[in-house]
């Protein structure tokens, strides 16, 4: 049940070090039915219903941070106490606030949309910075890096180090329609090709570019949350259930007795118990923060909202932080944290009343 180790994140040249053998995603609502899409009336609207829940946009603002922190410290406890469910989470909720009915190219331009315009937004942000602090440095551009950044998925290190998530959450998404819509029994059986697939060649499916291999096994979680959904009235003590399925996975995880997920690797840790390990954690944290929704402060809405629509930058800007910090000789600490978390959020929070809105979150 032990772990392998993961091939280096991180560029060739001396101005990097390996970052990153784990990365996260983005934040929101159901503006697309995924999990990063806050309805830009999010904001303003303080009602508790449905992908608006305040207690789901809590929880995945907290996530988001969780991701942030591993990056920043990147310790031993990572791996098995994170990795595992807060990446995975994001494709549950996507397939929890699963709309069956909506139509595939519909559906498709929206998540172009509300995904991939940030992603590119963002990898032209930050290859810009990389790029000119490389050329200050060595007086030329890094082009094996150029060519990494495009490639995307596993290809990327930091400070891309998150930007596989995105597509894969795209394109598994995309695929899972596009399944559903052909036979819903499709999903499972492609879904279940993918995690045979990874359990055999882990590598061979990360190095597809932009993550569209890791959208195999990446959409048997949106199935999972679908199928939450779908189930979701005959659990009548969420709490009770949440923390059934939370704790235990958790702690499974935690002390190392199952091995944690990696996906942007393709590494699904113990053939289907981690699998089942991430999926359980996750479902009981939704189940969890549904159950103390009632008890959260009307005024807590807004911000909750606000901070959930802004989580794109937070999640693709991040590790550029952490990238100039390593540069600038800063050893992790509260300190880069502090950074690495309020530097992008604050350029998020700037952007949300300016048209920049529509490229950026």
């Amino acid at each position: 049940m032990s772990t392998t180790a993961e091939p280096s994140d991180a560029p060739s040249t001396a101005l990097r070090r390996d970052g990153d053998p784990a990365d996260g995603r983005r934040d929101g609502s159901d503006r697309d039915g995924t999990a990063l899409a806050t309805p830009p009336q999010a904001a303003s609207d303080p009602r508790p219903t449905g992908a608006r829940s305040t207690a789901l946009n809590l929880l995945r603002v907290a996530t988001v941070a969780t991701i942030v922190m591993t990056h920043n410290w990147q310790e031993w406890w990572s791996a098995p106490w994170f990795f595992t469910w807060h990446t995975v989470i994001f494709f549950v909720l996507t397939g929890y606030f699963w709309k069956p009915d909506r139509p595939l190219r519909a559906d498709t331009v929206r998540r172009a949309r509300n995904l991939l315009v940030p992603y590119l937004s963002w990898l032209l942000i930050v290859t810009l910075v990389f790029q000119t602090v490389h050329l200050v440095k060595t007086g030329s551009l890094d082009v094996e890096w150029l060519g990494r950044a495009a490639l995307g998925g596993a290809h990327a290190g930091r400070p891309y180090s998150t930007f596989w998530f995105i597509t894969a959450l795209f394109f598994a998404a995309v695929l899972m329609r596009w399944l559903s819509r052909v036979a819903p029994a499709l999903v499972w059986i492609v879904a279940g090709a993918g995690v045979v697939w990874c359990a055999v060649d882990r590598w061979s499916i990360a190095t597809i570019p932009l993550s569209l291999g890791l959208a195999l096994p990446a959409m048997a979680f949106v199935a999972i949350g679908h199928l939450l959904k779908t189930h979701r009235h005959r659990i009548r003590r969420p709490m009770l259930v949440g923390l059934l399925l939370a704790v235990p996975a958790l702690l499974l995880g935690g002390f190392g007795l199952i091995a944690p997920i990696n996906l942007k690797y393709g590494n699904l840790g113990d053939p289907i118990l981690s699998l089942l390990m991430g999926a359980s954690i996750s479902c009981g944290l939704i189940l969890i923060a549904e159950s103390i929704e009632r008890y959260l402060p009307m005024w807590s809405a807004r911000p909750a909202a606000l901070l959930a629509a802004v989580a794109m930058p937070v999640i693709l800007g991040h590790t550029l932080v952490l990238w100039i910090t390593e540069q600038a000789g800063l050893e992790p600490s509260k300190l880069t944290f502090a950074l690495a978390y309020a530097i992008p959020l604050g350029i998020g929070l700037l952007v949300t009343r300016t048209p920049l809105r529509r490229i950026l979150l």
